[in-house]
């Protein structure tokens, strides 16, 4: 076993991403200080569509081939851009990957996860969004398809964050 690899995660993290609406560079230079950061509360983005979405997909290996993992990734990548280009919300992406992630089985998250030592599947979840540093987390669960969705739901739904 390689030595890098001791823990497993998954994750997909949107940089400079209060992408809902997009304004122009010139827009943003045009409003003074206070109505850019008006602008930017409200979850406009003043990037001009410029973004980085990073995705880690554990260091764990499984049963699934590398290629196949990278084509998952691929995938989640085209339909981020796509959906960020079209205007959707930095979160609702960021949830939308790990969803994806969590459903294809390649990563050790949702289908593909591997048991404990006890032989019980859990797993964990967080979410953030970087607006309002709002967040939520589940832990331990074990009958759950998405543990994403369920932890943004406690970030959005609930007083909690876990």
């Amino acid at each position: 076993m390689r030595a890098d690899i001791w823990s497993a995660g998954l994750a997909a993290l949107l940089l400079a991403g209060l992408h809902y609406e997009s304004i122009s560079p010139a827009q943003a230079q045009s409003v003074g200080t206070d109505d850019r950061l008006a602008t930017l509360e409200r979850g406009l983005c003043d990037v001009d569509g410029t973004y980085a979405l990073a995705i880690h997909g554990g260091a764990v290996f499984s049963q699934q081939s590398h290629e196949n993992k990278v084509a998952v990734i691929r995938k989640a990548l085209t339909q981020a851009g796509s959906a960020l280009a079209a205007g959707a919300r930095a979160i609702d992406v960021v949830e939308a990957v790990v969803a994806n992630m969590e459903d294809s089985g390649a990563f050790n998250a949702g289908k593909g996860a591997i048991a404990n030592r006890a032989g019980v599947v859990e797993l964990d979840a967080s979410i953030m969004d970087g607006r309002d540093l709002q967040a939520g987390a589940v832990a331990s669960v074990k009958s759950l398809r998405n543990p994403i969705s369920a932890a943004r739901l406690v970030m959005d739904r609930s007083p909690h964050v876990m």
